[in-house]
């Protein structure tokens, strides 16, 4: 019979976590928790909080998987921490912050240039006027409905090659958007945005590798949309 003095069961993880200072070099450091086994990777960073270290720095908010500021790289993938099972994970994991984004501390990165780009394609609605309601079937929405998903976590932009070999390629988070729009009938401003999408560092840089598709916790495809891209630039020439 149980009594009131019987804890949870828990299990020892081994953590391999990023930790760096601002201005330094980073490092793996290793620790070993205690964490429920039902919990998820961010439980397992609470628990160095908790149990070793309070100074570990990482994001977090709704621990739903909406607002994507827990992403991080567990054994090399781009996953959000809040959404990745520890019953999933061996018992030894490495963490580390994003790619291709300036870490302020630990596991924390500057997110500024992954929204430059997303800002340089001009990601707000900009509606045209309707003498009558817009009536889109999901049919006609297509991949549309896919890209409006992204939560600009960063995961795809972490996880794309491209962006590594040339820091200035927009990513796959911002052409995702452009095709967001650009195949939006109702939008005003689709060939603008069409012609920045496909521009100098835009969609055709992209070397189809598909990591950005296969990391996205929210089904986005981004590579799906920036072939769709590519076509729409070429029926407009």
């Amino acid at each position: 019979m149980a009594t009131a003095q019987e804890t949870t069961a828990t299990r020892t993880l081994d953590l391999r976590v990023w930790r760096q200072e601002p201005g330094s070099e980073g490092q793996l450091v290793n620790y070993s928790v205690e964490v429920p086994p039902e919990g998820m990777v961010v439980d397992a960073l609470f628990a160095v909080q908790a149990q070793i270290d309070p100074t570990c720095a990482f994001r977090v908010s709704c621990r739903a998987g909406i607002c994507g500021s827990c992403a991080v790289r567990v054994d090399g993938r781009e996953r959000l921490a809040c959404q990745t099972p520890l019953s999933l994970v061996r018992d030894r994991v490495r963490i580390e912050p994003l790619r291709h984004l300036p870490v302020l501390r630990d596991l924390v990165v500057d997110l500024d240039p992954f929204f430059a780009k997303y800002g340089a394609i001009h990601p707000e609605f900009r509606p045209r006027p309707l003498v009558a309601p817009a009536r889109i079937t999901a049919a006609e929405r297509g991949l549309v409905e896919r890209a409006i998903n992204c939560i600009s976590c960063g995961a795809c932009y972490s996880a794309c090659d491209i962006v590594g070999l040339n820091p200035s390629f927009l990513g796959p988070a911002a052409l995702a958007r452009a095709w967001a729009l650009v195949a939006d009938e109702r939008d005003a401003d689709a060939d603008a945005r069409l012609h920045e999408a496909v521009g100098e560092n835009g969609a055709w840089r992209c070397h189809n590798l598909g990591n950005c598709a296969v990391v996205c916790p929210k089904g986005v495809a981004p590579l799906l949309a920036i072939q769709a891209l590519r076509r729409r630039a070429l029926w407009r020439s």
